[in-house]
């Protein structure tokens, strides 16, 4: 119908003229369904088009000539509440309780169906608020035209009238989470900007990514406008790519130069971010979402992090470096001093007194002592940088202990501390390093024979499932709690001072950790103090 197009309607369509003959009988105010019940006393034609008026599902309102209600349709009256005929347009006021969407009273001269009626006004699209008789409130959407007979002229107006309440109450509730959104993006302590347009027009930014790109005017500008030093680093091809395939980008600590100072040089930052493209309801890509935060400080700390690393492991590998070249320019005189003693006690130089000969001993025991902190040292150099080799065989570990226990049996027996070894009666066989096997285990129990004062050292050999393990035990001194990892550290004693009451380097337990490792084994330990 032409009534809902906002073009002119011509009486052949909808007659308004006030033709002689009979009238309709129906007078003033109706509430009824019955379409001649919802049309004033003016004249037979628009009786003829109350049927179809009635039952399409917009409300519709007609006025005449005279600014007089002349029909209402169904749809009309159920928006309304109720139907009022025959009487003029700003007379709605008296029975209706009309509202600007400001909630103002609606001035009845400013009604749309009124401003058409006296102005010829098309009026398109107005809202305003209905308080109905039973004090419900619905809102309302409307469209106001004129109507005209074939000669042009204007004989009336029609109002169409919609429901508008409930996408009324859903846009003011989409007003509402948008706003809580925005409240929470701009409090958000991660940078969000939203670009729209194939441009990459900026339509919000966030205190974080004011702080990143320097406050300058974003707002309204496209990315290549407000941010130019950005054009030749890549990113407005990342935008572009994201806004026509609409797959998400995800950026890790990539690096970004920003003039952040008018006129000052551009800074260097590291940012992780991702870009997300936003859809319409129809799937269509409007525009992106730019969230990410800035890690400059996380990437710069690991940078000094991994170059003071660096620098540690420089440092490391000159030290043990030094320690190999000096062990190895020690064993040469010491393998003179060791050698010539040796002639001495066989008798090559002639027959030495019983003196002589303890002091020559002696000499030879501090070159043995001095030849084991050195092997140690050497072993320890080996083992920081990689360089010790493992030559795997078949190794009984119950013959390497009663090998090791043998080694120290001499030093145990001077110190009155006796030996006991636990072995099952079966050999237990693993596959590892025989040499570097007993290296471990000498260390222990020497380490254990050391701080023993009077008691015993017990080696207990047992299977382990996919291997063996060794339980070496004494009943010296003890270890604190605290510092039972604290003697696994190279040169470390758990009590410092006893380096000078108990001779050693403090190497041997890091040496065996290293070497228990290498073979694909651990050390572990369990101890009180006295």
């Amino acid at each position: 119908m032409l009534l809902h197009s906002g073009e002119t309607v011509h009486a052949q369509e909808l007659s308004l003229a006030s033709p002689t003959g009979t009238r309709s009988s129906a007078q003033g105010n109706t509430t009824g369904s019955d379409p001649a019940a919802s049309v004033a006393p003016h004249g037979d034609p628009l009786l003829r088009q109350a049927a179809i008026l009635t039952q399409i599902t917009e409300g519709v309102i007609v006025a005449d000539r005279d600014g007089r209600i002349a029909f209402v349709n169904d749809a009309a009256r159920r928006i309304q509440g109720q139907a009022v005929l025959g009487v003029p347009v700003e007379g709605y006021s008296q029975t209706y309780h009309l509202y600007t969407m400001g909630g103002e009273p609606y001035a009845p001269e400013d009604l749309p169906l009124a401003r058409a009626v006296r102005d010829g006004e098309m009026i398109e699209c107005a809202e305003w608020r209905i308080r109905r008789a039973d004090g419900t409130e619905v809102i309302a959407e409307g469209s106001a035209t004129p109507l005209f007979d074939p000669a042009g002229e204007q004989i009336g107006a029609v109002l169409t009238v919609r429901d508008v309440t409930e996408r009324h109450l859903l846009r003011q509730q989409l007003e509402i989470e948008r706003a809580r959104l925005r409240e929470v993006v701009m409090s958000a302590p991660a940078f969000v900007a939203v670009a729209r347009g194939p441009d990459h027009v900026f339509e919000l930014a966030n205190p974080p990514y004011y702080q990143l790109v320097g406050h300058r005017d974003l707002i309204g500008r496209p990315v290549r406008e407000a941010l130019p030093e950005v054009v030749e680093q890549g990113f407005i091809e990342l935008l572009d790519e994201v806004y026509r395939t609409g797959e998400p980008f995800v950026g890790t600590e990539m690096r970004i130069l920003l003039q952040r100072k008018q006129g000052g040089a551009p800074s260097e930052h590291f940012v992780t971010f991702v870009y997300l493209p936003l859809r319409e309801s129809d799937g269509s890509i409007s525009g992106l979402l730019a969230h990410g935060v800035d890690v400059t400080d996380q990437v710069r700390a690991r940078q000094r992090i991994e170059d003071l690393y660096h620098e540690a492991e420089r440092a490391s590998q000159a030290k043990s470096d030094f320690l190999a070249v000096m062990s190895h320019e020690l064993r040469t005189p010491l393998n003179a001093i060791m050698g010539f003693g040796d002639l001495l006690l066989a008798g090559i130089y002639g027959d030495l007194s019983d003196r002589q000969e303890d002091q020559v001993e002696r000499i030879q025991a501090s070159s043995r002592h001095l030849t084991q902190i050195i092997d140690e040292i050497l072993t320890f150099t080996r083992a920081e940088a990689g360089t010790t080799e493992v030559r795997p065989e078949e190794v009984d570990v119950r013959q390497v202990a009663e090998e090791t226990l043998a080694e120290v049996a001499s030093t145990a027996k001077a110190k009155r501390v006796g030996l006991r070894l636990e072995t099952p009666a079966a050999p237990v066989v693993v596959q590892t390093d025989r040499m570097k096997l007993r290296q471990i285990l000498l260390h222990l129990v020497t380490n254990a024979v050391k701080f023993t004062k009077e008691g015993e050292v017990s080696v207990a050999v047992r299977t382990d499932e996919g291997g063996a393990s060794v339980e070496v035990r004494d009943t010296g001194i003890g270890i604190a709690p605290e510092d039972l990892e604290r003697i696994f550290e190279p040169f470390t004693q758990a009590d410092q001072g006893l380096t000078r009451a108990y001779e050693g380097t403090g190497l041997g337990l890091a040496v065996s950790r290293q070497l228990a490792e290498l073979l694909g084994g651990e050390i572990a330990v369990e101890s009180e103090p006295e």
